[in-house]
């Protein structure tokens, strides 16, 4: 039987890449008191006739410094030697020279600006002479989060500027680099999403880049997003991404790990986990791609081969792609992996998630595990709603935490109701001691104004210690991105240093783990779900030289496509008479399956029902991907008892869950042979009287002779009917079904037929091949 391709059902999210041209930057640190020694230690190593990072040397267009780096006065900036040799190095390797600057002028303390980030316009002219004079080549800015700063930022020396003031300060002081630089290029750098300068950031940041190109004549060159990894980042980085394409400027992303990481190896991890969050998940390819740090790791960049060195990200970034597709049935879920030149890839292993997309919830464990700083010695458990850069309406149970380390464990829970909590004096949102079957807990209810925080006594922690933090809770799927539980790590004065986050999602159910075949498929029998409730997740995490991969899908239940009813015998679309075999071409159909009885009704987990009568299935091809799509065949018959409609519904119903109903036209009347493909084309299922087929010499078929009684196979009325072969009238000798379906039509070849004969049947609408040998 055929299996047609024309599917559209996989939902292809780790695009292979493509031929976008992006430009590379790269910004380590280095240990220095202005910084509180953080940062590689052998970041100078970099610069080294031939320094270890020979591959990701030359993937870099732009190497990026900071200002403190380059003024003199500032404790731990580099030596007029350490600047003439890193000059010389990027001139050689002609890698461009970039500055990380913040351009605004502070007002006299204690006027607004002073000690503030983005305040450091007064050192332009400095800098940029120093850079010249010591050989370098100053050929890019990128402002450092002026607006952010200069405008949104409420903390001690504040000086909320409007962005036309913040624009013509900016403007001044990047006057006086370009005295020096007439040519450097100007960009951006700002937080996103940044919820908490400014629940509108979003429209007052585009205002402050309208702002800049009206004053500076141009508009930005680039503008990178600094991201905050810990909030609902995705749908931030998509409408500003939108806002800057449609004004025409490139947008970049700095991919880096978390201050609370205290290896270089897991800093290096989750710099890979955020690139591929965005880019493998469906994310339009940054223009400007940023491997940048100013936390404590990694602590080393050299060697790239090394892969917990800074240099090895640069690499890792070039693996090859990969893309991965995901189909679902109410059962199973398949799909392909491929390279990037769609090739397959076989023996990965694919992993199947599900999360709920409506409903309240339920009640699950989410589990946060990672190291205290250095030096802390105490924390306390925070659920924060709508103020820590998230937005959006909860609805959340929490029930208790416990925190596991070397000490012990912890168990903080409501069993006495808020007593010995502490909750917002200032919050808005609802929060509410509550009680259900899974225990006394919080309940906490907000719309996306409304907000609130609950933070735990201080506990106990131990400095460098591995912990686990554990909370049951029930999120609702609506409360993704309104908030996170958080381990917030306090210093000597109390005062926070570092927080650890776990953001509201509703609970992830792990369905299995299957593996990639020879041709780069796979398939997993899953527990049925509810349909449409549920988002499934197909994950491929990657290997040293292959881009992890991830596909998602809405479970659906089964459907027949459009014109996806045909008479199995030639797959054409018209009424079908009863005790017809017929084949439904649709999704997620069930599994592959053949009947061995002949009054099979159910098949691969599907039944058919023809007119509400069930239809006996001979066969089912479960899930079949075809160049990158995937589709399903069940043939069926029709049953007698539609005899007296004129049309009828079919309904396919798979695990219990049926499909939209197709009528279709109902006749008698018709018969149509089975055909098989051929060296000569399709050619009509005819035997000789030993069941061997007839067909064309040049095939490597026997023809029919002259006078020859042969016998032609199909499916619907067996009534006899006039046979005709090139005009001729053929001897018909006997026409009925021989068995369910199944129609055999005897008849004799009339004489003087020869070659390539027309066959005409009076009941079958279409036009058949005969072979006939000449005499």
């Amino acid at each position: 039987m055929r299996i047609l391709s024309r599917f559209c059902t996989a939902l292809l999210l780790a695009a292979v890449c493509s031929a976008q041209t992006q430009t590379i930057w790269f910004c380590p640190i280095i240990p220095a008191t202005w910084n509180n020694f953080i940062g590689s230690v052998d970041y100078l190593d970099l610069f080294a006739p031939g320094a270890p990072w020979t591959s990701a040397s030359s993937r870099i267009q732009i190497f990026k410094m900071y200002t403190q780096m380059l003024f003199p006065s500032v404790p731990g900036s580099f030596s007029d030697g350490t600047l003439r040799q890193i000059f010389a190095y990027l001139n050689s390797r002609h890698i461009a020279l970039a500055v990380e600057f913040g351009p605004l002028t502070p007002s006299a303390p204690p006027g607004c600006g002073a000690g503030v980030e983005g305040f450091g316009g007064q050192t332009a002219l400095i800098i940029a002479t120093r850079i010249q004079q010591l050989g370098g080549n100053l050929q890019y800015i990128a402002l450092d989060e002026p607006f952010s700063f200069g405008s949104l930022y409420s903390g001690p020396n504040a000086c909320h500027w409007s962005a036309q003031l913040i624009a013509a300060d900016a403007l001044s002081n990047v006057a006086q680099i370009r005295t020096v630089f007439p040519n450097v290029i100007v960009g951006d750098i700002e937080p996103v999403p940044n919820v908490a300068g400014s629940p509108d950031w979003l429209s007052q940041y585009t205002a402050w880049i309208d702002a800049w190109r009206a004053a500076a004549g141009a508009p930005f060159a680039f503008f990178h997003f600094d991201i905050d990894w810990t909030a609902n980042w995705r749908p931030s980085v998509e409408s500003l991404r939108q806002a800057l394409v449609q004004r025409g400027i490139p947008f970049g992303i700095i991919y880096n790990g978390w201050l609370s990481d205290i290896t270089d190896a897991s800093w290096i991890e989750d710099s890979e986990n955020h690139y591929a969050a965005w880019e493998a998940q469906g994310g339009t390819l940054p223009d400007h791609v940023i491997f940048q740090s100013w936390y404590p790791h990694p602590q080393h960049v050299l060697p790239e081969s090394d892969p917990t060195a800074f240099t090895y990200l640069i690499d890792s970034y070039f693996r090859q792609r990969t893309s991965l597709s995901l189909t679902i049935a109410s059962s199973q879920a398949s799909g392909s992996l491929l390279d990037s030149q769609a090739g397959p890839i076989a023996s990965a292993p694919i992993a199947v998630t599900a999360q709920a997309t409506s409903g309240p919830g339920t009640a699950s464990n989410y589990v946060l595990n990672g190291t205290v700083p250095p030096a802390i010695t105490q924390a306390v458990i925070q659920t924060c709603v709508n103020e820590c850069d998230e937005v959006g309406t909860t609805d959340i149970n929490v029930y208790s935490f416990q925190y596991a380390g070397s000490g012990g464990k912890t168990t903080l829970n409501f069993a006495n109701g808020l007593t010995g909590w502490v909750v917002d004096g200032n919050g808005t949102a609802s929060v509410q001691p509550s009680s259900d079957a899974n225990g006394k807990s919080v309940q906490i209810s907000a719309t996306a104004a409304q907000r609130t925080f609950v933070n735990s006594v201080p506990l106990t922690v131990i400095p460098g210690d591995s912990y686990t933090l554990t909370i049951q809770a029930r999120v609702s799927p609506s409360s993704a991105g309104s908030g996170y539980f958080a381990l917030v790590f306090l210093g000597a004065t109390g005062t926070e240093v570092s927080r650890a986050t776990l953001q509201f999602v509703p609970t992830t159910l792990a369905l299995g783990t299957a593996q990639t075949a020879s041709d780069g498929i796979y398939e997993l029998s899953i527990t049925p779900l509810d349909p449409g409730n549920y988002q499934l997740q197909a994950a491929y995490s990657g290997t040293g030289t292959l881009w992890p991969a991830f596909a998602s899908g809405i479970e659906i239940g089964p459907s027949i496509q459009l014109n996806g009813i045909v008479n199995a015998a030639d797959f054409k679309s018209e009424p079908l008479p009863p005790d017809t075999w017929f084949s439904i071409f649709g999704q997620n159909l069930g599994s592959a399956a053949h009947s061995t009885t002949a009054n099979t009704f159910t098949l691969g987990g599907a039944g058919v029902s023809v007119c509400g009568t069930p239809a006996a299935i001979s066969y089912n091809s479960g899930p079949v991907i075809t160049n990158g799509a995937t589709g399903w065949q069940l043939n069926a018959l029709t049953p007698d008892a539609v005899a007296d409609h004129s049309s009828c519904t079919v309904v396919v119903t798979v695990d219990g869950q049926a499909s939209p109903p197709v009528t279709v036209s109902i006749a008698g009347g018709i018969l149509e042979l089975f055909n098989f493909t051929s060296a000569a084309g399709s050619l009509p299922v005819i035997t000789h009287g030993d069941y061997s087929l007839v067909g064309p010499a040049s095939a490597g078929f026997v023809p029919a002779q002259a006078g020859e009684t042969v016998i032609a196979w199909g499916t619907g009325d067996c009534a006899i009917p006039t046979v005709t072969v090139s005009g001729q009238a053929a001897t018909v000798i006997f026409s009925g079904r021989v068995e369910a379906g199944l129609c055999q039509l005897n008849f004799r070849v009339p004489s003087g037929s020869g070659g390539e004969d027309q066959l005409r049947i009076s009941t079958s609408p279409g036009v058949y091949t005969l072979s006939v040998a000449r005499d």
